[in-house]
């Protein structure tokens, strides 16, 4: 089973291929997959819920967007029209609003289309369901509210991770190693690695 997963050529998560060889080597594989199976459900739930955090600003977004493409075509231009009834010189941002009105053809469908196309460039890269936390996207950690969640779901993976692998004879350093490179966190993994250096050390943990 090693030899097919390395045959594989690294399309399978690293993590899983750990778990994999450390529940052959401690004799308890089908405990050693279910504790895989619960930590991949756990990073489904995690994006589900992500997605669910991203939707709100998405739809104020759409909504905000809607509503300044019909002020630049409907409501603009009956000021430009009071202004040249008044014979006053309109200032630099109504005239800016103006020219945006006048060439809204061009640019209001553009902006949807890049994020529809956005999403769908995502979605066909895989990245929607790889099991690799580290690929969450990383526009997510930009959402105040979403943020919080990724960075506690992190650490709640890497604890679980690395129980897993504890449980099931990986040496500490090892596992310290592997489970923080599962959460694709870069500070928890120079983290990982400076601890299973002091580990191998002897220093105290």
């Amino acid at each position: 089973l090693p030899k097919a997963l390395a045959a594989e050529g690294g399309s399978l998560p690293p993590i899983y291929c750990a778990v994999v060889e450390a529940g052959l080597k401690s004799g308890r594989l089908a405990i050693a997959l279910e504790g895989m199976g619960h930590f991949a459900r756990g990073y489904a739930d995690l994006r589900r819920l992500l997605g669910l955090a991203i939707l709100y600003p998405m739809l104020v977004f759409s909504l905000a967007y809607a509503l300044f493409v019909m002020f630049v075509t409907q409501i603009a231009p009956r000021f430009v029209r009071e202004f040249e009834h008044a014979r006053t010189a309109m200032f630099g941002a109504l005239t800016l609003l103006s020219w945006l009105g006048q060439t809204v053809v061009y640019w209001g469908p553009a902006v949807p289309a890049i994020v529809l196309l956005g999403a769908l460039i995502w979605l066909l890269s895989g990245r929607a369901t790889a099991l690799e936390p580290g690929r969450i996207d990383r526009m997510v950690k930009y959402v105040p509210w979403a943020r919080g969640v990724l960075i506690s779901s992190r650490a709640a993976g890497f604890a679980d991770v690395l129980a897993l692998l504890i449980e099931h004879g990986v040496p500490l350093p090892e596992a310290v190693g592997l489970a923080a490179s599962a959460t694709g966190d870069p500070g928890l993994m120079a983290a990982g690695q400076e601890i299973a250096s002091a580990i191998q050390r002897g220093d105290p943990l």
